[in-house]
């Protein structure tokens, strides 16, 4: 389930291919589908790093106590205790060249011992190693370091293995090896923001050719995707979402066309409707001036002030529940309409317990309301609570007059659709239109049905059927314009999503978006008419979370680091479910910690973006 705003014909933006690394996204980003601008590369080019010592690498082989010399094996035998325990003393004085004689034996028998999983033994050989080296400074003495903390994580001491890691990178910060540990000390320990730091530091210097190193990362990112995805899902935003979205919301609901209509031909305007309000006395009649607040809500609404729209219907919820000596009948039917209202406004923005109460109270002042059925219906099943979710359908379905049969046929469909029972989807659609022809949404979801049965001629007639009935529509040459895309139609598809703009008149970000990521896909890349497209659709919703979500990535791909950190932030308050915030938190957090790297040692990381870059271009 991907909450209200799949119910509603809206996708959200899908963050990342599957099974694609986060850690690349920013770097190996290229241009595809709808509702994501960029493809990541799922592969990576080069063996997984070995996490043994350095300098000779010990083959699979000898962890079982067997190695192959010449392409035969033999056994061999772990080292003794007291065969070159390493505690005699060195000669002394030792000359430099002696002294890094010393160190070197020291270092292999380490080796030898770290073969032979005589952890402690090696430890100590790798420590005289660092006593004997005559310059602390030297690249050699890196090494050592770097061993020795191999020793100390087989060990289990992933604070000392880190320690050692600090002192080999303050030696050669560009030791990647170093960094590789490191990152897995910091990630045993539960420090995975460190652990990011260092594994990303890892990808950008090795060209993202280590593929244990990339894993590493989207594991981690992952992870921290979750978590914070799941705190954020515990304060769920207040911030309504984009006018659009709740327009198309409203406009799927036979009862809200009703209600936004104008009456008389002309509807009241907000001044009007606010005049009226005021000049009625609250305390003197409440239940008067709650029904002029509906009237304010409403008006709000046709202009698409939602936010204003959810204030005056809140009022007019706590207004209702002084109305003690109003008829009960109208109490009733306006404070049920009123928590319906306020209901569906919490719904949108995702909180859902907070809609739940008040779809609860307007059933409980009329239990028959097959609107409340229906949205309460579709809350559920953002639960994935489909048992209450399916007997609210069939009580919406009775409880249903007139052509609002065809709302319960409408949002019924689109679950099972979601669901994937696709025949179920396609025989609750048409009957749906068989009822009412002019509910948009009816029409594309059957086209999307059809489609994902295979059926793609149905599909396109059905969308060929909608452009028909709906010809100032821009959802529906949008929505057509993105399965045209999964047909691989690109030209018919980039008129479709210029037929959307034209008719849309520059309100329909998605739009935007959409032929963006078309013009990505036939050029290869992101041009600077994808970056302006992807602006232009910012410009047109800045609450649209696909058109912030591409910006930032673009703003990434361009190194833009900090503005694409920025975007992150802005579509992620915009998210609503936990899916699509645990991918766009682990896209930020990989942004940010390029970002950080960037800062901190901009003379080692700026060239080795820059080539990563220049790589991935070449390889377009």
């Amino acid at each position: 389930p991907r909450g209200a705003a799949s119910l509603i014909g809206r996708r959200p933006p899908r963050m990342l291919s599957r099974g694609v690394p986060l850690a690349v996204a920013g770097i190996a980003a290229t241009g595809v589908g709808l509702y994501l601008l960029l493809q990541w590369r799922a592969q990576a080019r080069g063996p997984a790093t070995e996490d043994g010592v350095d300098e000779p690498s010990a083959p699979a082989a000898w962890a079982r106590g067997v190695a192959e010399v010449d392409g035969s094996s033999i056994a061999i035998a772990p080292i003794a205790e007291e065969e070159e325990d390493g505690t005699e003393s060195p000669r002394v004085p030792l000359t430099e060249a002696e002294a890094w004689e010393e160190a070197t034996r020291s270092k292999e028998r380490g080796n030898k011992r770290f073969t032979g999983r005589q952890y402690d033994l090696a430890l100590r050989d790798y420590s005289r190693a660092l006593a004997v080296a005559p310059d602390p400074q030297d690249e050699r003495v890196s090494v050592y370091y770097c061993n020795r903390a191999a020793c100390l994580s087989m060990l289990e001491d992933h604070a000392a293995c880190a320690a050692d890691c600090d002192a080999a990178l303050a030696i050669n910060p560009k030791y990647v090896k170093a960094l590789n540990r490191r990152g897995s000390a910091h990630e045993k320990a539960g420090d995975l923001d460190a652990a990011l730091l260092d594994y990303t530091a890892s990808c950008l210097l090795s060209c993202f050719e280590q593929s244990a190193t990339i894993e590493a990362a989207d594991r981690v990112l992952k992870v921290i995707g979750v978590r914070k995805a799941e705190e954020r899902f515990k304060h769920a935003t207040k911030r309504l979402p984009s006018p659009n979205f709740i327009r198309t919301f409203m406009e799927s609901f036979i009862a809200h066309r009703r209600l936004l209509a104008p009456v008389g031909g002309k509807a009241q305007t907000v001044a009007q409707a606010s005049a009226r309000r005021v000049a009625c006395s609250r305390e003197d009649e409440p239940a008067r001036h709650a029904a002029l607040l509906e009237e304010e809500a409403i008006a709000y609404m046709g202009n698409q002030q939602y936010t204003e729209a959810l204030v005056a219907w809140e009022a007019a919820v706590e207004v209702w529940a002084e109305a003690k000596n109003a008829p009960s009948s109208k109490v009733n039917r306006d404070a049920r309409r009123a928590h319906n209202m306020v209901g569906t406004f919490y719904h949108v923005r995702a909180s859902l317990d907070e809609a739940l109460v008040h779809y609860e109270k307007a059933l409980s002042l009329d239990d028959k309301d097959a609107n409340t059925l229906i949205k309460r219906a579709s809350l559920y099943f953002e639960r994935e609570q489909m048992e209450p979710c399916l007997a609210d359908f069939e009580m919406a379905e009775r409880a249903a007059t007139g052509i609002e049969l065809a709302d319960v046929c409408c949002h019924r469909g689109q679950v099972y659709m979601l669901r994937g029972q696709l025949d179920e989807a396609v025989a609750e659609l048409k009957r749906g239109l068989s009822i009412d022809k002019s509910v948009m949404l009816t029409h594309v979801q059957l086209a999307m049905s059809y489609f994902r049965l295979g059926q793609r001629q149905a599909s396109l007639e059905a969308f060929q059927q909608a452009e028909k009935l709906f010809p100032k529509c821009a959802e529906v040459y949008n929505f057509h314009g993105e399965l045209l895309v999964e047909c691989g139609q690109m030209t018919e598809a980039l008129s479709k999503f210029d037929e959307a703009i034209r008719v849309g008149g520059d309100r329909l970000a998605a739009s935007y978006v959409n032929k963006a990521s078309a013009v990505a896909m036939t050029r290869g890349g992101a041009d600077d008419e994808v970056v302006a497209l992807i602006e232009k659709a910012a410009e047109v919703d800045p609450l649209s979370e696909a058109a912030l979500i591409h910006l930032a990535q673009l703003k990434w791909q361009r190194s833009e680091l900090a503005e694409a950190v920025a975007l992150y932030d802005r579509g992620i308050e915009l998210l609503r479910t936990k899916e699509e915030l645990a991918e766009a938190y682990g896209m930020r957090e990989a942004a940010d910690a390029h970002l950080k790297l960037l800062r901190s040692q901009r003379e080692i990381y700026e060239p080795a973006i820059a080539a990563n870059r220049a790589k991935m271009q070449q390889q377009r």
